[in-house]
């Protein structure tokens, strides 16, 4: 994906969120009068596996991240054999969230938007 990791000089940073822009700019405003409604329960999971271009290596990879009730976030990266190995899973059992736990719903997301920045160290091999 051109331009998707940022470059540090020897190092390269590469987000973990890679098709998690769907939930970038959800429930961002601080309050909420009515209840949120979801259209059905769903869940997604991204499995992607990276492979590095020659001369790249990976540094270090992110704490895997396990929040869960009625919404459930993971996210682990790990080296499995060179190649960056990337599971995202994301899932919404609510349909309707009263607007009284609104609070608690936009943390769950922040804590997904969060999980999603989280980078994957590469750096040059020397």
């Amino acid at each position: 994906i051109p331009a998707w990791a940022s470059s540090t000089g020897r190092r390269m940073l590469f987000p973990m969120g890679l098709l998690g822009a769907g939930e970038k700019h959800l429930f961002e405003h601080t309050g909420r009068v009515h209840p949120v409604y979801f259209a059905h329960a769903y869940r997604t999971v991204d499995n992607v596996s990276v492979s590095l271009p020659p001369g790249w290596r990976i540094a270090s990879t992110p704490v895997a991240r396990q929040d869960s009730k009625a919404v459930e976030y993971s996210a682990k990266a790990e080296d499995v054999g060179g190649v960056l190995q990337i599971t995202r899973s994301l899932r919404i059992d609510a349909m309707k969230i009263d607007a009284k736990l609104y609070g608690a719903l936009r943390s769950f997301f922040q804590s997904v938007r969060d999980g999603d920045e989280q980078p994957v160290v590469l750096q040059r091999s020397e």
